[in-house]
């Protein structure tokens, strides 16, 4: 796992292995006020949270009522194995 420089300036981690993909439809990376990172998804038009971008690109849609969780509370960690679903 590596840092990955983001054009916003700002760092997350995110594994190199997937950081490729996810650039591929996601764009205008920025961090929130409340210190999450939200990305541009260019196959919707629509801004949302990057966790759940990459939770969604590993699982699929995530299902009503549900959310994304960091499990190590680190709101810029967003490998994969640090989100959980949860009601």
């Amino acid at each position: 796992m590596e840092l990955n420089k983001k054009k916003s300036n700002s760092l997350s981690l995110i594994k190199d292995e997937y950081y490729d993909v996810i650039r591929n439809y996601v764009s205008r990376i920025r961090l929130t006020k409340k210190g999450y990172y939200r990305g541009y998804d260019k196959r919707i038009k629509k801004f949302k949270l990057l966790h759940n971008l990459i939770y969604e690109y590993y699982y699929g849609a995530i299902p009503v009522g549900m959310q994304i969780h960091h499990k190590d509370q680190n709101k810029l960690n967003n490998r994969i194995e640090n989100l959980q679903l949860v009601s």
